[in-house]
């Protein structure tokens, strides 16, 4: 998912090329948003000039665990 495919303002997410080929906007929740945002600050905070147009980055690769640890809500 790149940062063109995230729309923080209307809170849709774009998945593009799925199984049968279509892309489709997806509605995400309002607190979701709110952990979208915030990733996207620190994640812009500690890499300023981004090397790639990915939206999620991370130094290696993602674990199950991390992720849910990341996003899980009352963590913060």
């Amino acid at each position: 998912m790149d940062r063109t495919d995230v729309d923080l303002t209307d809170g849709l997410l774009t998945v593009r090329d799925t199984k049968f080929g279509k892309s489709r906007q997806v509605p995400v929740h309002s607190s979701t948003v709110t952990a979208l945002r915030g990733y996207a600050r620190e994640r812009d905070l500690q890499r300023p000039a981004p090397s790639t147009a990915a939206f999620l980055i991370s130094p290696g690769p993602s674990r199950p665990r991390t992720l849910r640890r990341v996003f899980s809500p009352g963590t913060r």
